[in-house]
């Protein structure tokens, strides 16, 4: 297909006519021959009876464009915000509850140390998984 590709250099724009077999390659074409230079649209030429029509715009390369007024990064902030915050009072909460039991637990058995109560589970722990390898 006949293709044309606007160009952009050195704040002048110009234009390149092609065969290509689809835009991607009118734009890779349009590159080789003048490297450097910036795609700014990929057109598609159509032959009507000696007029060439380009009116249909195919490929827009993206504009990069910044506004002061854009507020788009303070609703991802205030999410974040909000997020930290339900997380620190989950641990917060989650916390209060292991004390309260841990609690509870010494004062049913005021003999336990933390590191006695971590060695009695995972010594019933390692009981269990002998058992079950002599169960065979």
């Amino acid at each position: 297909m006949r293709c044309k590709v606007q160009l952009y250099v050195a704040g002048k724009t110009f234009y390149e006519e092609m065969e290509a077999v689809d835009y991607q390659h009118a734009r890779q074409i349009a590159l080789a021959r003048n490297p450097g230079a910036t795609v700014v649209s990929v057109n598609a030429v159509f032959d009507n009876g000696g007029y060439q029509s380009s009116s249909a715009d195919v490929y827009e390369a993206p504009e990069e464009t910044y506004h002061s007024s854009d507020t788009s990064g303070f609703g991802g902030l205030a999410v974040l915000a909000i997020g930290g915050w339900l997380v620190w009072e989950a641990w917060k909460f989650g916390s209060a509850i292991v004390m309260g039991a841990w609690k509870w637990f010494v004062g049913l058995f005021p003999f336990m140390t933390p590191q006695l109560f971590v060695g009695l589970v995972l010594g019933f722990f390692f009981l269990v998984l002998i058992l079950g390898a002599l169960d065979d």
